[in-house]
This record gives C-alpha cells, structure tokens and sequence, in this order.
C-alpha cells in the first residue's frame, strides 16, 4: 500500500516506510526492530504492542495496545508531533564555518534550523539541522554528521 502524506500508517511496516519516505530519523525511534540507545519505540511483545520508552539500557513500557492499527496510529502521532523526528544534525560550526553553508543551503532552497550551544568561556557553536527530505539535497562535502 502506498501512503499518502496525509494517510495514517496502519501497520509496523507501513509506518517504519512512511517514515523512510518522509525522511524521519530513526536515531530517536525503534520501529519494526531497530536498535536506539535513547528514544521511543514501537514493538510487538507476547499479545500486545507495546510503545516504550528505551534509556541507554532501561525500558519502560508507556502504553499497550491489543490491535496494531491503534498502536500505529499512536505512535505515528507521537513521531510526527516531536519537532525534532524529522530534522538533521549535518555539522556544527564555529560561527566563520558557518556562513558558506548557510548560503549554499539558501541558494539550493533547503529547509534548515540552527541553534547554539555554549562551547568555551564566551565561545558559542551553531548547530545545523536540516529538514525532512531536504537532506537529500546535502553533498557529502557539507555533511558532516549524520
């Protein structure tokens, strides 16, 4: 079954594609299996599935469900409301890096955010996110992290 932007996944694998297809990040979420050393996941256990909570090495289960379709419908919820589940960390830069890129990416008309982070004394870091399948876009000579 193909989705539409606007269609609610409706099983593991459907949501875990969506999520592809929309470039979200699976760094911060375990769907259909894939390890996270912190974030969310989805998961079949026993009878139910299980939306956890996972804590470097610590899981907590936040909610169960009996059928698939409401466990995917809440967890597509919970991702797509999360304002960082689609955005992606390319490098972070001292504040004479990080005008070139930030023109390259106006330029190619690519969706980013920044933000800084304290790095010494009176020093600050900007932080470089790219948006959703924007990302795409990003040569591997400006991706830096990912």
């Amino acid at each position: 079954m193909i989705l539409n932007a606007k269609q609610i996944p409706e099983t593991v694998l459907e949501l875990e594609q969506w999520m592809k297809d929309h470039c979200y990040n699976f760094i911060s979420y375990s769907i259909n299996g894939n390890f996270v050393y912190q974030g969310n996941g989805l998961e079949f256990y026993k009878d139910a599935y299980q939306w956890c909570s996972y804590d470097r090495s610590a899981k907590r289960i936040l909610k169960r469900f009996k059928k698939e379709k409401q466990a995917v419908a809440y967890a597509f919820d919970k991702i797509t409301s999360n304002s960082w589940a689609n955005k992606h960390l390319i490098g972070i830069y001292k504040k004479e890096e990080l005008n070139s890129v930030l023109k390259y990416l106006i330029e190619q008309n690519i969706a980013y955010e920044t933000d800084a982070i304290h790095y010494q004394k009176e020093n600050w870091l900007t932080r470089l996110f790219v948006i959703g399948c924007d990302i795409k876009k990003i040569p591997e000579s400006i991706k830096r992290l990912q």
